[in-house]
């Protein structure tokens, strides 16, 4: 009996420490972080602005077929140089005409023999996947027009603006001035002045660019095209500031 008192005793005193520490953890936790929520404010600051695209993108795309493989890699070799030969008085930097794929294969004729279906190797085809950067949008519309004399097919252009030539100090600077500004008619409403910023984090800013849908021209075009203008792109920036509260 005296045993059992004891036991329930004990579990009893463990059970009143156990909720006495809690209670006191949780009155520390609750003391410094009303402290510090009193003494800052958090808010974000998004500036935007729109810049001329600056840089163009075709994908090219051309094939060489014939039965004999030799013929059909030359058709193919044929059209790439015929590219190149209209493309050269644009002076494009060599590292901005790269093939990205580039393949040959036998083609495939499905038929029927006694009534059953059976398969054979006729031609060869060569493709090839060329891609050319344009660093001046002002070109486009002439290589257009240039790359409709040959027998690719072309799709582009795909507009972009240079990421070097993106100011962010700039784009940096208004996002944080709006967050300052925000700060600031906040405090001025609750009767409390603004401090120095505490930290500074981007958050939901981009510097991927959404490009101009390509166009598409089937090959055995003509050499006219339609007018093809730049556009502009959007750069976004968004700063979550920190600041002290005085």
């Amino acid at each position: 009996m005296n045993e059992n008192i004891n036991r329930n005793y004990q579990f009893s005193i463990i059970t009143i420490l156990v909720l006495f520490l809690g209670l006191s953890s949780y009155a520390v936790y609750n003391y410094f972080n009303n402290s510090v929520s009193d003494n800052q404010i958090t808010v974000s600051g998004t500036y935007s602005k729109d810049l001329s695209n600056q840089v163009a993108t075709f994908i090219v795309n051309i094939n060489g077929e014939d039965a004999i493989k030799e013929k059909a890699e030359k058709i193919n070799s044929d059209k790439y140089n015929r590219i190149k030969e209209v493309l050269a008085p644009f002076n494009i930097d060599e590292n901005d005409i790269k093939t990205q794929n580039y393949s040959s294969n036998r083609k495939i004729e499905y038929y029927t023999e006694n009534n059953i279906q059976k398969s054979r190797e006729t031609n060869w085809i060569f493709n090839q996947s060329i891609k050319i950067n344009i660093n001046d949008a002002k070109k486009v519309n002439e290589i257009v027009k240039a790359l409709n004399t040959t027998e690719a097919e072309i799709l582009g252009p795909s507009y972009t603006i240079e990421a070097v030539n993106v100011d962010d100090k700039e784009i940096y600077s208004k996002a944080f001035e709006n967050a300052r500004q925000k700060a600031e008619n906040l405090a001025n409403s609750s009767g409390r002045k603004l401090g120095r910023a505490v930290t500074i984090s981007e958050s939901g800013s981009s510097n991927d660019f959404i490009p101009v849908p390509m166009m598409l021209r089937q090959a055995g075009g003509g050499p006219s095209s339609p007018d093809l203008p730049a556009g502009s792109s959007k750069v976004q920036k968004t700063l979550v500031v920190v600041f002290e509260l005085k």
